[in-house]
């Protein structure tokens, strides 16, 4: 049989397109060696290539057997939990808006169900159109996100600042925020294998959009001021975490001991910097301090972290019918949300959708640490910490345990912004899983800094 018809029958038998130009590539690269090695002991190359295609096997089996291979892997049982989250908030979200439509509070209660029905599908439907990508492309315009990325933050900041849009929105700004880990996932593998320069790439990039970020604070003014640091706080954490995986999978090059030393003494310094800042940062610092100290404390300034703890306490195993506070308000149906699983349909409900969280998180984590494929694992990793972080700082809101009270997770969050980012982040997780065995990893040059020489004669 020729080259080109064993090619061709072969690849009839791979379903998945990406696959099957995964395949074709092997294929041909291992009958192109077997036939050099033919032609080494003196075969002429047209007997050598019918030899090597032959040592093959029959290509309809050959090709049957990859296909089974390389072939997409469906993450139904992450898709289960998405589902079951996303009904379980819907509900809990119902529930929250019939109690509201007799409280004191001045809200359009009986819009908000179809709302959130609306948000919540087109999060799913994000989630749905991310699972058939190839999230290469974050890889290969890495450069070109990231300018972009800056450039509609900073367009959103002017557009605000000149009061175009009347009342800024708070979860607006926090999601354009969410977005930058992922960018920023992209930005580390385009500079892999640079060891310590490479990270002074990333860190340096990264600190480019938090001065846009603090900037924000400024113009955006005192009434959203305290507000926008969780986001900045979230990122830090998350890009320090991604580091940190990145150095340990060997990105930054296979010696780790010097990417490590230098890492540690940059979080030292960003560690001493945050706290001249906030120390500096009109009041910011002694704020934080509160909010620590009202976990502990049981004083007025800790009235809702006190209320929430109660709360919790008081719930029956199973149901109650209550919500803290009794009478709704906006809190109730996106902040406070999960608090009111365990008040209103009680602990065990409360626990199952931590424990699905959990499982979630857990698949997810698990899942991107094994990706050979090295922006495979930045982009699970990414949006894996990202939701943990966002997830602990959420059950700790709830909780009564609150160090900020701005933060989106899926599903449990109210609002277009946070459905659209998170449908983003699990869209992106299951976009990897389905992928693990047909995308590889493409050669995507680094950009490389211009070298000056100066000759001396």
């Amino acid at each position: 049989m020729e080259y080109e018809e064993y090619m061709v029958s072969l690849t009839e038998q791979i379903h998945d397109k990406r696959a099957k130009q995964l395949v074709a590539k092997e294929i041909k690269n291992h009958i192109e060696e077997q036939a050099e090695m033919y032609e080494g002991d003196g075969m002429e190359h047209a007997k050598a290539l019918k030899e090597a295609v032959r040592q093959m096997g029959n290509p309809v089996e050959t090709g049957a057997a990859l296909n089974q291979i390389h072939k997409p892997k469906m993450p139904w049982v992450m898709l289960g939990i998405i589902v079951f989250l996303m009904i379980s908030s819907i509900i809990m979200q119902a529930v929250v808006f019939a109690e509201g439509q007799s409280s004191k509070w001045n809200l359009n209660w009986g819009s908000l169900l179809p709302s959130t029905i609306v948000y919540n599908l087109a999060g799913f439907a994000m989630i749905m159109l991310l699972l058939y990508v190839d999230y290469n492309f974050i890889a290969k315009y890495a450069y070109k996100i990231y300018a972009a990325y800056l450039v509609g933050m900073i367009t959103w900041l002017l557009v605000v600042n000149m009061n175009i849009w009347s009342s800024p929105s708070i979860n607006t700004y926090y999601g354009l925020q969410m977005l930058f880990p992922v960018v920023f996932a992209g930005i580390v593998y385009r500079n892999r294998n640079r060891g310590c320069r490479g990270i002074v790439i990333c860190l340096t990039m990264a600190l480019v959009e938090f001065v846009w970020h603090v900037i924000g604070w400024e113009w955006l003014g005192d009434t959203f001021y305290y507000s926008y640091y969780p986001a900045l706080a979230e990122s830090i954490l998350i890009m320090l975490l991604v580091l940190c995986l990145a150095i340990w999978k060997g990105i930054f090059g296979k010696e780790r001991r010097k990417p490590v030393i230098f890492l540690t003494a940059i979080v030292l310094v960003l560690a001493v910097s945050g706290v001249v800042f906030m120390k500096n940062a009109g009041g910011m610092g002694i704020y934080i301090l509160r909010r620590f100290r009202n976990i502990f404390v049981k004083e007025d300034t800790a009235y809702l972290n006190l209320l929430l703890q109660e709360g919790i306490a008081r719930a029956d195993w199973f149901g109650g019918g209550v919500l803290v506070g009794n009478e709704p308000e906006s809190l109730n149906y996106s902040t406070l949300l999960l608090n009111g699983v365990f008040t209103y349909f009680g602990k065990v409900a409360g626990v199952a959708v931590i424990a699905a969280f959990i499982v979630f998180i857990g698949l997810a984590l698990k899942m991107s640490l094994k990706q050979s494929n090295r922006i495979g694992f930045l982009l699970g990793t990414v949006c894996t910490m990202s939701i943990l972080v966002r997830f602990v700082a959420y059950v700790a809101i709830n909780l009564g345990c609150a160090m900020w009270w701005t933060t989106l997770v899926p599903f449990f969050s109210y609002g277009k912004v946070g459905a659209m980012m998170n449908g983003i982040y699990i869209g992106l997780i299951l976009c990897v899983y389905r992928n693990s065995r047909i995308l590889h990893e493409e050669y995507i040059g680094q950009k490389r800094l211009p070298r000056i020489r100066v000759t001396i004669e």
